[in-house]
Formats: C-alpha cells, sequence, structure tokens
C-alpha cells in the first residue's frame, strides 16, 4: 500500500488531476499520464500491451470499477486514478511475489 501510495503522489504532482461534479470522489488522469505509468512499469514488457491497448484496458477497469462512463466523450482522453492504482498494486505484488519465489 506504500507504494501505491507513493506511486499515486507522485503522478499527482507531476500530471493535472481532473474532477467533475457528477463523478463525486473520483480523480481522472490524461493519457499523458496512462502513457507514463505505462514506461514506467514497462507494461508492454512485462505484459505485451502496447500504449493504447494498456489506455483502453485502464478505461475499461474505470468502467467496471463504476468510476467512469466510456459513453461520457469528456473521458474519451481521461483513466481513473483507481484503475492506475490497480495496475500499481498488482506491479508491486508481482514484484513481491517474484521476489519471495527467488529466495
Amino acid at each position: 500500500d506504500a507504494f501505491v501510495l507513493w506511486f499515486t503522489l507522485l503522478f499527482s504532482e507531476s500530471h493535472h488531476v481532473k474532477t467533475f461534479a457528477d463523478y463525486p470522489g473520483v480523480a481522472f488522469f490524461s493519457r499523458d499520464a496512462a502513457h507514463t505509468v505505462h514506461e514506467v512499469l514497462r507494461i508492454d514488457d512485462n505484459y505485451g500491451y502496447d500504449v493504447q491497448r494498456f489506455f483502453d484496458l485502464a478505461q475499461r477497469t474505470g468502467e467496471e470499477l463504476g468510476s467512469m462512463s466510456i459513453e461520457d466523450e469528456r473521458l474519451d482522453e481521461l483513466v481513473p486514478r483507481e484503475a492506475l492504482e490497480l495496475f500499481a498494486r498488482a506491479f508491486i505484488e508481482g514484484v513481491i511475489q517474484l521476489m519471495t519465489q527467488q529466495l
């Protein structure tokens, strides 16, 4: 959880967070932020997802979480922070699991 918090704060500081009144409590990051997450977590190398595929997956994840609607055109270039947090959490859990298996 500390990694996810740090990771989220890092992106909150370096990328503009957007909010909408009709999505209370949901913070959105831009496509650029998702691209940065893709690069930092090496999503293409580790999972075989190019940037566009990762962005689409992040948006679908946000919709499944109830954080956004794919039909809302205002969100076409945005992803919910919650979706990016899930990817960060899965990443660090995978790293920890790999490290403990190596011991």
